[in-house]
């Protein structure tokens, strides 16, 4: 039960990580593809409507005046990694109590 409450937080955690992660742009091109997320960036988001000054550090903006798409074998990559973490720290853990 309690790696099924761990995965289930690894993945709560990748899908909500473009709301608090951040990429630091340096010029307008660079606002076309704002890439967030994380382990890997798989929200790209189109953020040419802001003119800030550079270097600017944007978040995730709203989608319904930001084209955003998602790139979903990222998205797929970022979900088997954190499961894979919670699956090592289970073994491990487990090869440490069998050896006592």
């Amino acid at each position: 039960m309690l790696k099924f409450i761990c995965c289930f937080l690894a993945n709560i955690f990748v899908l909500i990580s473009p709301f608090f992660s951040t990429e630091t742009v340096s010029n307008d091109q660079e606002l076309e593809k704002v890439t967030l997320g994380f382990p890997f960036e798989f929200v790209i988001q189109d953020q040419t409507y802001f003119t800030p000054p550079f270097p600017y550090e944007t978040g995730l903006a709203t989608p319904l005046e930001h084209p955003t798409t998602f790139n979903p074998l990222l998205l797929l990559a970022s979900l088997l990694i954190a499961n894979g973490f919670v699956y090592v720290a289970f073994f491990i853990k487990k090869l440490m109590t069998s050896q006592q």
